[in-house]
């Protein structure tokens, strides 16, 4: 018990250097993998943005999602997308607000983000949310949108506590006596 406590508590200490600044502070993520995977697939871009396919009448000019991956799969991920939108997507994304987006001054451009990205939101009707990481950048008369997004991915959950199963009686698989059965009439 005492040894198990102990190699416990330094396995606890390898993975919990004292100089760590901050339990809850996640490592820099763009130390997990220097080089992301890029899907430009314009499809799959917008359906994995908007979470619907597009309609014959979007049309998508550019496309690219960036992807890093761990042990554990995807850590993070950042999505850039440039569009003619259809009357029906600008319904979805502005009048419906399924995501959820509050209307801002002015967009924040990513640094990094692809030469064909929006440079300038000025005259542009911007929406956002309220973290910052979902940006969409319509411009007048809803002739062009620019949407850009980025988030962690899925995290590995804390491991499960072991729960002490009833031990099962070994003797005999039968009970020692019958059941009371009713008396015949």
């Amino acid at each position: 018990m005492i040894a198990s406590a102990v190699g416990a508590a330094g396995l606890w200490f390898l993975k919990n250097p004292a100089d760590k600044k901050h339990p809850m502070v996640q490592k820099n993520q763009t130390d997990l993998s220097p080089k992301p995977n890029t899907i430009t697939d314009p499809a799959t871009v917008f359906q994995k943005a908007f979470w619907k396919r597009p309609s014959d009448a979007d049309k998508i000019l550019h496309a690219e999602r960036r992807e890093w991956s761990d042990e554990h799969g995807i850590s993070r991920w950042q999505w850039f997308l440039e569009v003619e939108p259809s009357v029906a997507i600008v319904n979805y994304l502005r009048e419906e607000n399924n995501f959820r987006l509050v209307t801002v001054k002015s967009a924040t451009i990513p640094n990094g983000s692809p030469a064909w990205f929006i440079k300038n939101s000025e005259n542009c009707c911007t929406l956002a949310a309220t973290d910052g990481t979902m940006q969409l950048i319509f411009t007048p008369g809803d002739t062009k949108l620019y949407a850009t997004s980025k988030g962690g991915g899925f995290r590995p959950g804390a491991p499960e506590k072991s729960v002490a199963l009833p031990q099962a009686h070994t003797a005999s698989r039968l009970p020692p006596s019958s059941p009371n059965l009713p008396a015949k009439p």
